[in-house]
């Protein structure tokens, strides 16, 4: 599942690339958590500028950055979700890897480029 990869790309970065061993889950699911908050900062606007609906999304900002994180917490931590998933990434093949390591960089770099596109 590509969600579980993302987590698993932004936890094996946080271990190998930063080289940190202290909160590599919490890093990972605030980073989630900002990536999925940028790309509904833009699905808001887009509705506000072309459907002309309002999502109510910049009105109860926090609230939402809170719900977003506490159910990315409830999803990784449920049945330790995020250590089998660290498993199964561990077990993909090189080719794998760099395929959806691939995707994963794409999806984090357009999830920074439509921060830009707002408003």
């Amino acid at each position: 599942m590509f969600y579980n990869h993302v987590f698993c790309s932004l936890y094996r970065f946080y271990l190998d690339i930063l080289k940190e061993k202290q909160l590599p889950f919490l890093f990972s699911i605030s980073f989630l958590t900002f990536l999925e908050t940028a790309n509904l900062m833009f699905l808001d606007t887009v509705t506000r500028k072309f459907l002309k609906f309002d999502l109510i999304l910049t009105k109860y900002f926090a609230v939402y950055i809170a719900l977003i994180f506490i159910l990315n917490l409830i999803y990784f931590k449920y049945k330790r979700r995020y250590e089998l998933s660290l498993e199964r990434y561990s077990k993909l093949s090189k080719k794998e890897k760099r395929t959806k390591g691939i995707i994963t960089t794409l999806y984090v770099f357009v999830s920074f480029v439509l921060i830009f596109l707002l408003d």
